[in-house]
């Protein structure tokens, strides 16, 4: 203890000593002990870091990934002759640290200058990024890094597209909100569809243009297991456990919650080991498999059986949770089964299997196999995958989900399925003609459907309404 920071021993003074004596394996009494040893041996360094003489900056507890990521970066900005911000960077071991007052553009921290310093220098934006910089970030037009990009052009020839199309999919994988708005309420693709289509129409870029859109629209319906995975790294960074935030730069690499750490232990696993059940239904939601066995030592016990014995309550929850989540795996494979039956779906029965996800999409076509077998009026299968909570949320290339892709067809049988398995969110999705699925069912006269999709949103709004 007497070696941890100053902001370990505020983390420690905020726990009550029956939460320290779990945390450090003491009773409370030598929890008490502990702390008490901690901010006696450490008083000196407390008095310096609060005193008014020198301004101190935060360091931050970054991962052994971005640590030589920074490290890359500070080597490379100092052979620029950026010395200034090297020794910024390397006092504070922060990448989103704010550098407003060495360089010329205001709040903004490294990712920005990456992007926009004279010489043009990607090396150093493939090193920011590397090292996870906050890619919420916004310029005084809030507008973030990928926003910027795009419009920092004033034409779009085809080197230039071919450019951005680049850093495009580079601030993808990095995980960008690309539905984040700027102070004019503009998305992403608004900005492209108001920045570049003329210009590439004038151009005869059109081409160019489709291929802008065709990999925003691959991001912007991840499935539900992506979202899921991206909601537990979120929470692995903010972790003080070295085994979980090890686990963050893992499932990083691969989006996979399912991977092994250097114990041959999985995600899974570890938490119920360390008994921190806060992330396991949100692993759930990423298809964290239950019946993957312990390596570390116990590798013939699965999470499932290592917790079917318990008496405690917490415990018989996520007991419960995770049986729930063998079901699913299970129904996921006899649907697969089913599917590779008709040679139409093999591809997509295959994907499923590879990917471990429901939802896996045909990146050609932009559907799901949920959307694929609606669309082919396949009653059978239909029934199959209702039982695996398909989401009908996601859309096809002309943005058309489930729901609308059953409204087209007339087909009241085929639009009651879909409604079976439906989100009430789902209503509110506009297709490319900016029409829900029920203002599309009235355009085409199919005034039964359109009445049958209101009536539906209706009786869930009473079912669910708040009363008061």
């Amino acid at each position: 203890m007497t070696k941890q920071s100053l902001d370990d021993i505020i983390w420690l003074l905020w726990k009550g000593f029956d939460e320290l004596a779990e945390e450090l394996w003491h009773s409370p009494e030598g929890a008490k002990e502990v702390v008490n040893l901690a901010i006696i041996s450490s008083s000196s360094k407390a008095m310096a870091a609060l005193s008014p003489d020198e301004e101190k900056l935060p360091v931050i507890n970054a991962t052994e990934t971005q640590k030589l990521a920074l490290e890359k970066i500070v080597q490379h900005l100092r052979r620029g002759t950026y010395d200034k911000m090297a020794k910024r960077l390397e006092k504070t071991n922060d990448i989103d640290v704010d550098m407003s007052d060495i360089v010329r553009y205001p709040q903004w921290p490294l990712l920005f200058f990456a992007f926009y310093n004279e010489t043009n220098d990607s090396e150093l934006m493939d090193l920011v990024l590397a090292a996870k910089p906050d890619m919420s970030v916004v310029d005084s037009n809030w507008r973030n890094i990928l926003m910027k990009a795009i419009t920092h052009s004033t034409s779009y020839t085809r080197d230039n597209i071919i450019t951005l199309l680049s850093t495009m999919k580079k601030m993808f994988n990095a995980w960008i909100n690309i539905m984040q708005t700027d102070n004019d309420w503009k998305t992403v693709l608004d900005i492209i569809r108001e920045r570049c289509y003329w210009s590439c129409l004038r151009d005869d870029n059109l081409v160019m243009i489709y291929d802008l859109i065709r990999v925003y629209t691959d991001t912007y319906w991840p499935t539900r297991k992506q979202i899921y995975t991206k909601k537990v790294v979120e929470e692995l960074k903010k972790s003080r456990l070295t085994e979980m935030r090890d686990f963050w730069d893992i499932i990083e690499k691969t989006w996979n919650v399912n991977e092994l750490n250097a114990a041959w232990d999985t995600l899974l696993s570890t938490l119920i080991l360390e008994k921190k059940y806060d992330l396991i239904k949100n692993l759930c939601w990423a298809w964290a498999d239950p019946i993957k066995p312990f390596n570390g030592g116990n590798w013939m016990i699965s999470p499932i059986s290592y917790l079917e014995n318990e008496r405690w309550d917490e415990e018989k929850k996520v007991h419960a949770l995770l049986v729930k989540q063998a079901e699913n795996i299970k129904r996921l494979h006899i649907a697969a089964e089913l599917m590779e039956q008709y040679q139409l779906y093999s591809e997509d029965a295959d994907r499923m299997i590879r990917a471990f996800d429901i939802d896996a999409r045909d990146l050609k076509t932009w559907l799901t196999p949920f959307m694929k077998i609606v669309m082919n009026w396949n009653m059978a299968l239909i029934k199959a995958l209702e039982l695996t909570n398909p989401n009908t949320g996601a859309v096809d290339e002309n943005w058309f989900s489930a729901l609308m892709i059953a409204a087209w067809t007339w087909k009241m049988d085929l639009v009651e399925c879909v409604l079976a398995v439906w989100s009430p969110a789902d209503i509110e999705i506009k297709n490319f003609q900016f029409l829900t699925a029920q203002e599309m069912a009235k355009k085409l006269w199919y005034i039964d459907i359109a009445e049958r999709i209101d009536k539906f949103a209706r009786d869930w709004e009473s079912d669910n309404d708040i009363p008061f």
